[in-house]
Formats: C-alpha cells, sequence, structure tokens
C-alpha cells in the first residue's frame, strides 16, 4: 500500500470516530477499548472501528514466529499507528491457519486458538503493582505525591498547578541525582483504600492528559489548556479512567457515572473529543503498565531548565570521573 493509499484510509478512520457520539456506539467502544488490552487504548479504538469482532491481533510476521501461523488469501489487515514509525498492519486470530500439518500439532493449534479467542476474560482481582507503578511514574511529568491528605469520603483526589517550589522531585540514578520542582500536586485521600485511591488517580490523569489544566507559568509549549465546561471534562477524565479500569480488573465509580448517563441521553455531551479521551488513555495506560523514564516524561520534553539542569549534573559526573586518578594497589 503506497503513501498516499495509507494516508486515505487514515483520513477515513479518524473521520469513523464521529459516528461512535451516540451513547450506545461510544459505550460499545470503550468497553472493547477497555478489554483489548494487548494493544494501546488509541490503536485499540482504530481497531474497533475497522474490526468490531477482533479478539486477538498480530502482525503476520510475529503469528508465523510465535504461533507457527499463516495469514489466509484475502485477509484484510487492521491498521494501527506506531510511535515515530510507519503504520503496522495486523491480522486478527480468525485470518490465521496452522502452518504444520502435524495432526499433534494441528489439536494444540485448536486448543490455543480456543484460549486466544478469550482474551477479555478477567480475573476481578486488582493487582496492586500498578498503583505502585502509576505512583512512581508521576514525577516524570513534573507532578509530586501527596498521600497524607486528610478529607471525608467523598473526597477522592485533587491534582492542582502548584504556584511555588514548596514540592521537590527527586530524579536518581547510578550516574546522578537531582532535585527540581514540581509543577503539579496530585493529592489523595489517606482513608482511602488502595482500589480507591488507584481509580481516583486515574480519574485525575484522566484530567490532566485531556489537557484540562493550565500550563505551569512561563511553560506554554506544555500544551494550550482546554476551555471546556464542567460537565464536559468530568466525562472526558472519567471516559479514561474507565477504560483504564476495565485493563486492570477494577470495578470503579466511573462505571456508574457513565453507564447512568450513557443509558439516559442518545448522544455523549456536545464539546467531548473521543480523540482526547484515547490519546489521555494511552498516555495513563503507559504511566500504568510500564516504567517512564526521566527522559520520556513532559518535565523533560517541555520545561528547558529542567533539561539543561539534568544535563549539567550528568556533564559534571562524566567530568569528574575522566578526571579520577586511577588508585594504585600501593596507595
Amino acid at each position: 500500500m503506497s503513501d498516499t493509499d495509507q494516508q486515505a484510509r487514515l483520513d477515513v478512520l479518524f473521520g469513523g470516530v464521529k459516528s461512535y457520539r451516540s451513547s450506545e456506539n461510544f459505550q460499545k467502544m470503550l468497553t472493547f477499548c477497555g478489554k483489548m488490552k494487548q494493544i494501546g487504548p488509541y490503536n485499540a479504538m482504530l481497531v474497533f472501528i475497522q474490526r468490531p469482532g477482533a479478539t486477538y491481533l498480530l502482525t503476520e510476521t510475529k503469528w508465523a514466529k510465535e504461533f507457527d501461523c499463516g495469514i489466509l488469501p484475502n485477509a484484510r489487515p487492521v491498521l494501527v499507528l506506531i510511535p515515530f514509525g510507519p503504520l503496522e498492519y495486523l491480522f486478527d486470530i480468525s485470518d490465521t491457519f496452522p502452518l504444520n500439518k502435524n495432526p499433534e500439532l494441528t489439536k494444540e493449534f485448536g486448543s490455543l486458538m480456543v484460549y486466544l479467542k478469550q482474551p477479555f476474560a478477567t480475573t476481578g482481582q486488582f493487582d496492586q503493582r500498578y498503583l505502585k507503578q502509576v505512583i512512581n511514574n508521576l514525577k516524570a511529568h513534573g507532578i509530586a505525591f501527596n498521600p497524607n491528605f486528610v478529607a471525608g469520603s467523598e473526597y477522592g483526589a485533587q491534582l492542582r498547578l502548584l504556584s511555588d517550589a514548596s514540592h521537590p522531585l527527586e530524579f536518581k540514578s547510578l550516574n546522578f541525582s537531582l532535585k527540581y520542582h514540581a509543577h503539579y500536586l496530585l493529592s489523595v485521600n489517606s482513608h482511602a483504600g488502595d482500589g480507591e485511591t488507584m481509580a481516583s488517580i486515574l480519574h485525575e490523569l484522566g484530567h490532566f492528559f485531556c489537557h484540562h489544566l493550565i500550563s505551569p507559568p512561563e511553560q506554554k509549549e506544555w500544551w494550550q489548556s482546554r476551555n471546556l465546561p464542567h460537565d464536559v471534562m468530568e466525562f472526558e477524565a472519567e471516559s479514561v479512567a474507565w477504560l483504564i479500569c476495565q485493563r486492570i480488573g477494577l470495578q470503579s465509580p466511573s462505571e456508574r457515572y457513565l453507564s447512568g448517563y450513557l443509558n439516559a441521553n442518545k448522544e455523549i455531551p456536545a464539546g467531548v473529543s473521543i480523540e482526547a479521551i484515547f490519546k489521555a488513555a494511552d498516555n495513563v495506560w503507559k504511566m500504568v503498565s510500564t516504567i517512564i523514564t526521566y527522559d520520556k516524561g513532559l518535565l523533560y520534553k517541555h520545561d528547558k531548565r529542567f533539561k539543561e539542569k539534568l544535563k549539567t549534573v550528568i556533564d559534571s559526573h562524566k567530568n569528574s570521573k575522566q578526571t579520577q586518578k586511577p588508585q594504585s594497589l600501593f596507595d
């Protein structure tokens, strides 16, 4: 497929997002993307638009290498995006066949297919490692964490812009140690359990990555804050939280809120950006499921002073190692 054809197909895909503003379609898409954990939420959205019945997707190369499977003739690939690279084509499990004709292996292939066709099965267990991971990743985005906020049971968490340098972040590696002030503070109710804390953090990060908060002073390159009505911002943040909660097997208030709204209204609120929701969900999912190193966070990308200070500290460490006199065994 040529670059022109790829772009044309992408344009059709992105245009198709608009048809999911009906409450019923939006809820189906959100549920699908919450359960399709093998790929990021944004690509899961693209998969749903193209192939809502898909269950397990890999590239042709991976099907052959990992499962000894070929792709059926005339199978139509699903188009997804990859960071800083070309488009990628995935094939659903229903597009495959076993390359090895050995009867025993064919039997094993059948059992494998049954297993892979059930990727949406959940255990209902919430792994607390997700909570530790997302808290550890906050500082990469310039967010300080306060777990000791005393509040009533109706209060979950609050993420706000800081007006001073009162909350330092500490970055450590084998080569350097650096303290730098946070731009935002995430406070959570000290009386909340792990599940409540996780759901509240996901909601606040939904606001953060949907660009509902004001950018740090003199740091306009972070983002242009989206000036939206309160109900629109809450709907977007709740959608992000619900989607991620589904992925980690956590029931949350977001589910009740969104189900109630979607069941009572034919369309999602005017002003809600479906694309913003899924882009935000992508970022939140990375915070939950991977390690965000200091050079991959928003602080490093957008705060020039942090980047310069970090470079100075690293260069200083390198220079000190180079000028260090080798120690004699006889000293």
